[in-house]
């Protein structure tokens, strides 16, 4: 028995070592450790503007042999509230400006994963050209499948 009891005990001693670190700081375990980002009052989570959801669209890729297609839905997180109105009154406009900018990309485009952020970036900067700075804050793709 006496044999068996120095094991356990070394293990309860190095686990409440490696508990009281993880608490502390000093070391990180998942699930056990505290996010010190989370806790200061100076990282809050940033809230999202209201927002404009485009029809969902089905647009014909460039290229050779005419069979490739994107069906995309687009959010538009709008920086203030009472700009949704006039966002609203633009969709065809917007909608028109997103089929000719998706409409000029081929499927290889597409496929890698930073295409979708750069097209997120794209669209963000033609559709703002189109509305007063700044009301368009950020676009989303709430669908995207490509064939």
């Amino acid at each position: 028995m006496k044999k068996l009891l120095l094991p356990v005990i070394i293990v309860v001693v190095l686990a409440g070592g490696a508990f009281a670190a993880a608490q502390l700081g000093w070391i990180s375990i998942p699930g056990l450790s505290k996010d010190k980002a989370t806790d200061s009052p100076g990282h809050e989570k940033e809230e999202m503007g209201p927002i404009v959801k485009l029809s969902p669209l089905v647009i014909n890729l460039k290229d050779e042999n005419g069979k490739s297609y994107l069906k995309t839905t687009i959010v538009l997180e709008v920086g203030k509230k009472n700009q949704v109105e006039e966002v609203g009154k633009t969709v065809p406009l917007l909608t028109d400006l997103v089929i000719m900018t998706l409409g000029d990309k081929r499927l290889e485009e597409l496929r890698p994963p930073e295409s979708k952020e750069n097209l997120k970036q794209e669209l963000l900067a033609k559709m703002n050209q189109h509305l007063p700075s700044g009301t368009i804050k950020r676009v989303y793709f709430d669908e995207f499948l490509y064939e």
